[in-house]
């Protein structure tokens, strides 16, 4: 994402981090074209133990920077650095977030812990940054359209990918899907590199999709246009169009329920496609 900054970053994402409070600064507003999470400790001055403290690193910066820049109020900070993330609000002291004021570091306090505003902090950059992402699902394309399925383990989205892609359609992706924003927004999807080219089907566990699927119909790689998401229970209004935004982009949501009889749902996503197709929808 060009032009992308700390607050651009943070935007949006209070309950995904579990944040408290913010320690706004100009160093906000700071350019951050490519970025690391990191996980340290630091002590204040005086003080016997490290608190956890969770840093958006510039990466263009770290090669050059593996030192550690002095602060007045906690010591050693690494010199790269652009925001740090303080983990444990609940249990942080009332004057911490003001202290951090003091130094020329934005910085914010989450109600998580070290190791999940770690993980969280690095899928916000990836979003964000390197605007890709992954999702639990399965991918196809049908009449030039991705459709992307969802639901819990065991709603049948492997099976209608499969009868999908033996009545003439294409096939992508199985459990993970690899999502990434492209420059004009399209998002595209592929498999995950480490089960490329793998299906799981019940009973036999992950086998090669091409044993499977009739010859020609797995395709590398897709835009995604429609979500189609499989519930367990009864949808008063099968079939009607909601929205669902991934990586800020709003895609049609068709929810069906996985009780269906086969034929019928395959017949429902294929008239979904075909609609769009016609409406000239991307």
């Amino acid at each position: 994402m060009q032009g992308t900054t700390v607050a651009k970053l943070l935007k949006g994402s209070k309950i995904r981090l579990g944040i408290d409070r913010i320690a706004r600064h100009p160093g906000f507003d700071r350019p951050l074209g490519m970025a690391r999470i990191g996980r340290f400790s630091i002590s204040p001055t005086g003080g016997r133990e490290g608190r956890p403290v969770v840093t958006i690193l510039d990466a263009a910066q770290v090669p050059n920077s593996a030192g550690m820049a002095a602060s007045p109020v906690f010591g050693d900070i690494p010199a790269a650095a652009v925001c740090l993330a303080i983990p444990y609000a609940a249990s942080q002291p009332a004057d911490i977030i003001d202290a951090f004021r003091r130094f020329d570091l934005p910085c914010f306090t989450s109600f998580f812990d070290e190791y999940l505003l770690e993980s969280r902090l690095i899928s916000l950059c990836r979003e964000k940054i390197d605007l890709c992402t992954t999702i639990q699902g399965t991918l196809v394309r049908l009449f030039s359209r991705g459709v992307l399925l969802t639901g819990e383990s065991g709603t049948g989205k492997t099976a209608c990918a499969i009868r999908l892609a033996r009545k003439g359609h294409d096939w992508v992706a199985d459990d993970v899907v690899a999502l990434k924003k492209e420059k004009d927004g399209t998002l595209c999807g592929r498999a995950h590199p480490r089960i490329a080219g793998f299906i799981g089907v019940r009973g036999e566990g992950a086998v090669r999709a091409d044993k499977v699927l009739p010859p020609g119909s797995i395709l590398e790689e897709t835009s995604v246009d429609l979500v189609v998401s499989f519930v367990r229970e009864q949808v008063p209004e099968a079939g009607r169009i909601s929205f669902r935004r991934i990586m800020g982009k709003k895609l049609p949501q068709l929810e069906m329920p996985c009780s269906l009889d086969a034929s019928a749902l395959d017949s429902q996503i294929e008239r979904q496609v075909v609609l769009m197709v016609h409406r000239g929808e991307e």
